[in-house]
């Protein structure tokens, strides 16, 4: 049986079929089987935009323009600028014509009487404020804290001889209140006492060994 001049015929057939499966339909150069086929970019395509504004740089400029020749600076929303510290035994100002100061300091066994309170070594602030604006000035807004010689908040305490200020004081008149914190022995060399009666004014701050306050004679 004669059937190698068969497989040479099959063989030929199978490799003209290869050869017009890798050429192009319009007789172009014949692709590697194999590979793919880029399409090319079109022409009508929309171009990449290159001149978006950068939002993030136009608004820091904006702020550093908005707070060009700013000296002082604002306080968040909410907030009080707070005035320089004064020492303890001296007089803050509130730059209003309206003045205050610590006329006495003394230590006593606090005693708690409100929700939450409790009882132990305390000290009390005697307060004068002095208005001396145009106007009368509410007292029953003042607002008083006061932080300890670690820098921990006092609490405060109602007990007796606590007096808030609560009555308006004319121009050229003077008030009187006191206020209790409860502050251990320890750490009493050293207090901070901030004030407020207005969000008109910033708070004053006295700073300083409550020693050294000595009551009037």
């Amino acid at each position: 049986m004669r059937t190698r001049p068969l497989l040479h015929a099959l063989a030929g057939a199978v490799l003209v079929a290869g050869l017009v499966a890798c050429t192009g339909p319009d007789d172009s150069e014949p692709r590697v089987a194999g590979t793919a086929e880029v399409a090319s970019p079109s022409t009508s395509a929309s171009p990449v935009a290159t001149d978006v504004p950068d939002a993030q740089g136009d608004a820091a400029a904006a702020g550093d323009d908005a707070g060009a020749g700013d000296a002082v600076a604002q306080p968040a929303p909410g907030e009080l600028p707070t005035a320089p510290p004064v020492d303890i035994a001296d007089e803050a100002d509130f730059g209003t014509g309206v003045t205050a100061e610590i006329t006495q300091v003394e230590a006593i066994e606090g005693e708690g009487r409100g929700l939450g309170e409790r009882s132990g070594p305390a000290l009390v602030f005697e307060l004068e404020v002095t208005n001396g604006s145009s106007g009368p000035v509410d007292m029953g807004t003042v607002t008083v804290n006061l932080a300890d010689a670690t820098g921990a908040p006092a609490a405060p305490l109602s007990g007796p001889p606590a007096a808030p200020f609560s009555r308006s004081v004319e121009p050229g008149g003077t008030a009187v209140g006191t206020y209790v914190f409860l502050v251990p022995p320890a750490a009493r060399d050293q207090v901070t006492l901030e004030v407020a009666y207005t969000t008109e004014a910033p708070v004053v701050v006295f700073a300083g060994d409550p020693d050294g306050v000595r009551p009037r004679s």
